[in-house]
């Protein structure tokens, strides 16, 4: 599934220091998941807010660090869906 592989793309561009946190988050708002993938959705819903209280609420020093927790905890996410 080729959204996946995008979401999976971002998560290690972002990990690998490659893209930024506005270039991540702007990936994964764009991201089109199928219907069935509700509570994946869901969770990237939440994961855009944080990502939003980073950008504005963080060190900018600070951010790819965090940003980087949580595209590993995405790619943890995606293994609970057998997807990876």
């Amino acid at each position: 599934m080729q959204s996946i592989s995008n979401l999976v793309d971002a998560c290690n561009l972002l990990i690998d220091g490659k893209i930024d946190i506005k270039e991540f988050q702007s990936r994964l708002i764009t991201l089109v998941l199928p219907d069935n993938f509700f509570e994946l959705k869901k969770y990237l819903f939440q994961v855009d807010n944080e990502l939003e209280e980073i950008v504005y609420c963080e060190l900018e020093e600070d951010h790819y660090n965090c940003a980087s927790v949580i595209a590993q905890n995405i790619l943890i996410k995606l293994q609970d869906y057998t997807i990876l």
